[in-house]
């Protein structure tokens, strides 16, 4: 007869494995009911209808719910005077009002018996901010992850408004009071005080200020049970789980999706002595998973190959002035293997129980506290599993053949790193992570149903000790289906994925800070999230002169920084069993070229110390150089060739100054690592009013080339230009060119409502974007991004911030093309239209950008920006600005007189032209680019660039008005 506890295929384990495993199910089905039935009986009235004084918990009867908000809207009314700090005791306060939208199925949960509340449990709701005006501060640099948080703490407050990425304190509330109405199961909370937190009045310089009352909140929410159990004299009758609702998280995704909905503890369970003389101490950290998807889950134990795999990280945050200067990875467990599948509803999905607990249902979760997931017997070597395919072998979790230690094989740390005083200000972030085998499959059988990204979720935790042991405290709410290094603030993180749909995922993440003492520090963070190749090497391109880290231009203080390896154990999963290598990255300077820190490779050795998956290596340095817009190179370990990753870093020396922001701001180039869309099908276009660009000639070659070549010129990676949209023939147009022999990938972006949060008056509400091409090209329109290519643009790392705003991602051949942008409903407003090379390298390039539209006054005159990069060298422009060729070519309205002005990322003046011919020099470069325009009125300049962030203005001459065209050429290099 097959054992209650599930085994479905392979050999039976020995004796004292099932046991084991024994132990552990009835540890964890104990745990489970006791938590369930204490949560039942108590709990004291909070509101509204009476309780019998001589009914005990042992007596009750009736029905309970747990509950959690279905949608809701909160209301906070602020005194700015006093929270700015300027308030008088005598003048009567005015409080502004900032209403929000509660996030929907918010885990915020409380408990009703009979139809009376019986209080609220710790959780959290998410205030959604989706006006377009800007909060105050300090509210506004939070405005897109705050959340009221019910804890169960027993400090100032138990409920709070917070940060909730960050886990900072704005706001503690006094005085509420709930209220429940059964019929329309509503819960309101009223009457709370804003009282200013410690936290936040430390970090206005006003400490005095703690407690101080700045104003009132208000909440209320529609509720919906998530569990109904029925107490019989306050034993548990029974008990039932929801159907999960449509309005799930995500909706409820088709297939198997297995996410971490909670990581509620960290304990330490041992410690070990180091060769080095130095102290390991080993963590688990308690996951709650959810099956976010459709369907049942596999969950049969080992020796079954059928179930999750879940690795658990942790992480610190610390250095330079606020302590969030570096990200770095400080402990990484070996993987606990799943068994027995309990169907609880912990992350309100509604759950569809499984027929039995070899299976997770849709919806329902299953909980594993700290002990469990340290517990020795039931984790097996990383090595053995392919992360993206979830696949494993039936051994990948044998003991047999080694002796544990104290840490072994949970998340090991190294004692100095958690060190409080060592540490001083540092914050620390677990991570966990189910590799489930049944999701890969489902996405090979159904395209476009893949659910492997969103496996990885993380939670602040705050670390109390010196030496060992240590204890850890969760701060703030756990951040699903998102890994830890995007808790890194002010980083731009950009995706790694060269293989989409065979290989996994990572990301780059990148801050550039300074100058301090004439040095610019860069920090750059590889995590490897579910990519089984690895990473092998990392490049930062720099323009160097002999000698320069003599002279001290070059990069100082070269560092790196990996998390501490596990030691090899017999059957490991590793070459040999000898564990994964600890040797440090070596760095290495190429004179006039870059920066590259590499382990050895696989040929050199299977077990080096690549960046594998589940975890996060760190290069940074510091240089006099200020940051450009420029591309690392990612090299894998065991097979792919080298890809390109957009990042800043140390530009040439002399290079423009930061900030790099031009205006418009041109977003940086995303990375270069997505798999292109299919060629649109060729077919005749239509009819369009398309501006007059035309190929910029090839320079002619002069003198014979130098032994030792010089570096390529810089390219365009980015070109956009802002102009005001209007109806009719005044709609956007512009026209770019690719030229070369190879198709190149490109993104365009028509960007509207999102350019409201920068200050621009008369933003387009809603802009539609067209791509015409030449003969034979189908011509693709796009309304709002989401609609077609969501997955893929999100991918590049430049999606549009706003789902009104509209983006095509395509592989075009060689010629020229038009871009057209609308407003839905022949609306008008000022609008980006932006073109991204998304391959820089390549013998094709983005050559020539031309774009009609009108020119007004003030901030509605014409605006191109454009980014040169992918080398350390200067790069040829000619820019040029037309009207009364307009004119003459039958185009009403034409701009009389254009100027032209070119700026620098710190928006000095350059250089600047009224009519072309004024200057000899000029004209005749221009001339000899066969880009001379055709009216004397006409602007231009052409320019000698090194590798930057430039805008160019167009506008009319004493305030001209009229429809004009702005051109962006690239001639290459000098």
């Amino acid at each position: 007869m097959e054992p209650a506890y599930g085994l479905r295929e392979g050999s039976p384990p020995s004796r004292q494995a099932r046991n084991r495993r024994v132990r552990q199910i009835l540890k964890k089905i104990f745990s489970y009911l006791t938590l369930t039935l204490l949560f039942s009986l108590s709990g004291s009235p909070v509101n509204s209808a009476p309780q019998s004084p001589e009914q005990s918990a042992k007596e009750q009867t009736g029905t309970l719910e747990r509950m959690i908000v279905a949608r809701g809207e909160a209301t906070l009314r602020l005194d700015l005077n006093r929270l700015s700090g300027s308030y008088s005791t005598v003048i009567e306060p005015k409080l502004d009002t900032f209403r929000f939208e509660v996030g929907p199925n918010s885990f915020f949960t409380i408990r009703v018996f009979n139809n009376v509340l019986r209080g609220p449990e710790a959780g959290s709701m998410g205030l959604l901010w989706g006006n377009s005006s800007v909060l105050p501060e300090p509210l506004n640099s939070s405005s897109g992850q705050l959340i009221i948080e019910k804890n169960s703490s027993t400090g100032p407050a138990n409920l709070v408004v917070r940060d909730g990425k960050t886990g900072f304190i704005l706001f503690n509330i006094e005085g509420h009071l709930y209220r429940y109405e059964a019929a329309t199961r509503q819960l309101t909370i009223n009457g709370g005080r804003l009282l200013i937190s410690a936290e936040l009045a430390n970090k206005l310089g006003r400490p005095s200020d703690a407690g101080l009352a700045v104003g009132e909140i208000s909440v209320t929410t529609s509720m919906y049970p998530i569990e109904i159990t029925t107490v019989v004299k306050g034993a548990v009758q029974s008990s039932s789980l929801p159907a999960r609702r449509s309005e799930s998280p995500d909706g409820g995704v088709p297939g198997p999706d297995i996410i971490v909905g909670d990581l509620p503890d960290m304990e330490q369970f041992g410690a070990g002595g180091l060769p080095n003389g130095g102290v390991q101490v080993g963590l688990g950290v308690a996951t709650t998973s959810c099956n976010n998807g459709t369907v049942a889950v596999d969950w049969f134990e080992l020796p079954d190959t059928h179930h999750n795999v879940i690795p658990q990280n942790l992480y610190r945050m610390s250095g330079g002035a606020n302590n969030n200067e570096r990200f770095e990875q400080v402990g990484q467990s070996w993987m606990k293997h799943s068994v027995f599948a309990l169907q609880g509803n912990a992350c309100g999905f509604g759950c569809t129980p499984a027929g039995d607990n070899q299976h997770l249902g849709a919806g329902c979760s299953d909980p594993y506290d700290a002990g469990l997931n340290a517990d020795q017997e039931f984790l097996g070597s990383r090595a053995w599993v392919n992360p993206f395919t979830g696949v494993f072998p039936s051994n990948a979790a044998d003991h047999s053949g080694h002796v544990h230690t104290g840490q072994s094989h949970m998340i090991i740390v190294n004692q100095n790193d958690l060190n409080t005083t060592m540490n001083p200000g540092a914050t620390y972030y677990a991570e966990a992570q189910y590799v489930n085998p049944q999701e890969y499959a489902w996405c090979q059988a159904h395209a476009g149903q893949c659910n492997m990204y969103n496996n990885a979720s993380y939670r602040r935790f705050d670390v109390t000790g010196i030496t060992s042991p240590f204890s850890f405290t969760p701060v703030g709410a756990t951040v699903r289906m998102t890994p830890a290094i995007m808790a890194w603030p002010g980083a731009t993180i950009q995706t790694i994925e060269p293989a989409p749909g065979v290989d996994g995922r990572a990301f780059l993440a990148y801050k550039v800070t300074g100058p301090v003492a004439g040095l610019y520090h860069y920090e750059y963070a590889i995590y490897n999230q579910n990519l089984d190749r690895g990473i092998q090497s990392f490049k930062v391109p720099m323009l160097l002169i002999p000698s320069a880290t003599e002279t001290g231009i070059g990069p100082q203080n070269i560092e790196f920084h990996a998390p501490p390896q596990h030691p090899g154990w017999a059957n490991d999963g590793t070459q040999g069993d000898a564990g994964y290598s600890s040797a440090e990255w070596s760095s290495s300077i190429s004179v006039g070229t870059d920066l590259t820190w590499s382990s050895e490779t696989f040929a050199q050795n299977p077990n080096a110390n690549a960046i594998r998956w589940g975890t996060l290596y760190n290069f940074r340095f510091d240089s006099t150089t200020v940051p450009q817009a420029s591309n690392a190179t990612i090299g894998f370990f065991k097979t792919g060739a080298p890809i390109f990753v957009a990042i800043q870093g140390p530009g040439p020396t002399g290079g423009p100054s930061p900030p790099p922001t031009p205006t418009p701001p041109p977003t940086p180039s995303p990375t270069p690592s997505v798999t292109p869309p299919a060629t649109p099908t060729p077919t005749t276009p239509p009819s369009t009013a398309t501006p007059t660009a035309t190929h910029p000639p090839t320079p002619t070659p002069t003198g014979t080339p130098s032994a030792s070549p010089s570096p390529s010129p810089a390219r365009a990676l980015n070109i956009s230009t802002r102009m005001v949209v209007q109806t009719g023939d005044n709609v956007g147009i512009g026209g770019f060119i690719i030229t070369g022999s190879t198709p190149k990938q490109v993104l365009l972006r028509a960007i509207g409502p999102s350019l409201t949060g920068s200050g621009i008056a008369n933003a387009l509400a809603d802009p539609v974007l067209e791509l015409h091409g030449p003969n034979g090209f189908t011509t693709i329109v796009n309304d709002n991004w989401k609609d077609t290519q969501e997955i893929e643009i999100f991918a590049t790392g430049a999606a549009p911030t706003n789902d009104l705003e509209s983006a095509i991602l395509a592989t075009l051949v060689p010629g020229n093309y038009t871009a057209i942008v609308k407003g839905n409903n022949d609306t008008s407003g000022v609008a980006l239209v932006e073109v991204y090379d998304l391959g820089s390298s390549g013998v094709s390039k983005l050559a020539n950008i031309s774009t009609r539209a009108f020119c007004g006054t003030g901030s509605n005159i014409v605006i191109a920006g454009f980014i040169l990069g992918s080398s350390s060298a200067s790069d040829r422009i000619v820019l040029r600005g037309l009207g009364p060729s307009l004119g003459a070519a039958g185009v009403p309205d034409a701009l009389a007189d254009p100027t032209l002005e070119l700026r620098d990322a710190n928006g000095t003046l350059l250089v600047a032209d009224n009519d072309w011919q004024d200057n000899p020099l000029q004209a005749s470069e221009i001339t000899a680019a066969g880009l001379a325009p055709g009216n004397e009125l006409e602007a231009a300049i052409a320019a000698t660039l090194p590798p930057g962030l430039y805008t160019t203005l167009l506008a009319g001459l004493n305030d001209g008005t009229g429809v004009a065209l702005v051109e962006v050429y690239d001639l290459g290099g000098p």
